[in-house]
């Protein structure tokens, strides 16, 4: 047993049917919950429905691996180096995934449910699993376990005649071994076995003499910014945090990159209508790959390139968050553009389509323009049809903005910059205003509208409320619109879905043009913090972990 290990190169040679049924016999002599011995193996070898089915699970191998070479860095760093230990487990991955379809054999072992799932029905699976890898290793032969089935499970059953109900528990493949068995290489007992209290070994968890030892294994934390306190983001830390599990509904998303907003520094400095409990962990948006699904998620895989908006803890290397909360990046969309997309995206079409019902040909103006959100507000308004003006305080920002997709941009740090907009409008006024600024320049953009025109108010980046006369609304025969995306998604947790196939949609179809993005490595996550409260950044600031 000691030397059993993860056999992915076969040879070319099938596996007698005799010696099939002893490995075979000897897993289904497992234990199981009430002895009701609820699995079932579905063995395939050479039939037609076989080789199909073999076609179906290494193609599907092939993708998951393509994204978790380039996801993990596997050809980076020591995996450069061809005879690190990172270099070989790359290539023997990638020969396992190229040759998978012409295993020996391939054995789907099955769980026949006789109650609602639960977290406790491994049981009575996974000890037959393991009896049938050792009885293989006993006979000579040698398999691994894996999961490459499920993308393509909806496939596999009605090929295979496994009825609906069944849960298929993993995949095994087996043959007779290119290379040798043990001795295997494994952490030392001392990091793998407590007492009665966690991470302290007794003192009897000592290995045998000449165990050989391998540094290779989970890790034993993952990094996230931490604020311990309220203060500037000089007083940010990024410390280790224990690697988060997910429970039986929730995805460990590895964190590609996440967005930066303004309110992340509001949130940090306690200067947000909403205080967080400390230790707070900062970042609400992020974009990247699963890594593991909990017991009851289905519609996700690890390796889904997935993004969302969680509240807090994005600015780490992983994160734990709800299946139903996160939305599958398409091909299209650039991970670091989808890290900074979530809550701004959502919040102009939000604003747009469901607060106001902006029509192709309205004119709108959108304040801060040049930023993360007036960026996203000018890519969504486009893509309904609306014509742009973009109002930003610097030539570098406006021409940022003409960047972005408006039509037209005017400078409202000059004091007469309503002139300016009288003669893009034609003395028309404007059909509506997107402001996430406040302070000043929010009443001559109200008194800039038509009548009939709305403002929408977003946020208060000035950091001043402004002080609206009522009277004006009155003769202006015009409304102010509150556009809290936040509160709204909160109150209809289908709301985001909807926003977001809509979206998402429209970047398939070319429709919708994202702008682009300013990258920091995570590690520069102060100077970021910083630039962002400062108003440096034009765009959408993503902090990555390429780093």
């Amino acid at each position: 047993m000691a030397s059993t290990r993860a056999i992915r190169r076969y040879r070319d040679e099938p596996i007698p049917e005799q010696v099939l049924r002893d490995m075979l016999f000897t897993a289904t002599r497992a234990p199981s919950g009430s002895n009701r011995q609820p699995f079932r193996f579905v063995v395939l070898t050479d039939s037609d429905k076989a080789v199909q089915a073999k076609k179906l699970i290494g193609d599907s191998a092939i993708k998951f691996w393509d994204a978790k070479r380039a996801n993990d860095q596997y050809d980076k760093g020591s995996g450069a180096d061809p005879n690190s230990p990172k270099s070989r487990m790359a290539r023997t991955m990638q020969s396992y995934v190229d040759n998978l379809h012409n295993a020996p054999c391939l054995i789907l072992p099955c769980l026949v449910r006789y109650r609602a799932p639960n977290p406790m029905e491994g049981a009575s699976i996974y000890p037959a699993v393991q009896n049938l890898l050792l009885a293989a290793r006993g006979m000579g032969y040698g398999g691994v376990i894996t999961g490459f089935h499920g993308p393509v499970e909806d496939q596999l059953k009605p090929l295979l005649g496994i009825p609906e109900e069944v849960f298929i528990s993993c995949t095994v493949t087996l043959g007779n071994p290119q290379g040798k068995h043990g001795p295997v290489r494994r952490r030392p007992m001392q990091e793998l076995v407590f007492g009665d209290t966690w991470s302290e070994a007794p003192t009897w968890a000592v290995d045998p003499p000449g165990t050989q030892h391998t540094s290779a294994g989970p890790p034993k934390g993952v990094k996230a910014v931490c604020c311990a306190e309220f203060g500037p983001p000089e007083q940010l830390q990024r410390i280790e945090v224990p690697r988060p599990i997910p429970k039986a509904n929730q995805v460990l998303v590895r964190v590609g990159a996440a967005g930066v907003g303004f309110v992340d520094g509001l949130m940090i400095q306690g200067k947000y209508q909403i205080k967080p409990p400390l230790p707070y962990f900062p970042g609400s948006e992020f974009a990247g790959v699963v890594d593991t699904v909990g017991a009851e998620v289905t519609h996700l895989q690890p390796g889904d390139r997935v993004m969302g908006s969680g509240g807090s803890g994005a600015f780490a290397d992983f994160l734990i968050a709800p299946a139903s909360s996160l939305i599958n990046i398409p091909a299209q969309l650039d991970t670091n553009v989808a890290a900074g997309f979530f809550i701004n995206y959502a919040t102009a079409l939000y604003g747009f389509a469901h607060c106001s019902q902006l029509q192709a040909d309205d004119t709108v103006l959108i304040l801060g323009a040049a930023g993360g959100v007036g960026s996203a507000a000018i890519s969504v308004a486009r893509a309904m049809g609306a014509r742009v003006i973009a109002a930003a305080s610097s030539p570098a920002k406006r021409q940022a903005a003409l960047d972005f997709g408006a039509q037209e941009v005017v400078d409202y740090s000059q004091e007469d910059w309503r002139s300016s907009l009288k003669k893009l409008t034609e003395n028309s006024g404007l059909q509506m205003v997107y402001d996430p600024v406040g302070g000043a320049v929010a009443e001559p953009a109200f008194r800039s509208l038509s009548p009939g025109g709305k403002h929408l108010v977003v946020g208060f980046a000035s950091g001043e409320i402004p002080k609206l006369p009522f009277n004006l609304a009155l003769l202006k025969q015009s409304s102010l619109v509150g556009v809290d995306w936040g509160g709204a998604s909160r109150s209809d947790p289908q709301l985001n879905h909807k926003l977001m196939e809509t979206l998402m949609s429209w970047v398939v179809e070319d429709k919708l043009k994202p702008a682009a993005v300013v990258s920091l490595p995570m590690s520069q996550y102060k100077q970021g913090l910083k630039r962002q409260l400062a108003g440096e950044i034009v765009g959408k600031l993503v902090l990555t972990n390429s780093d």
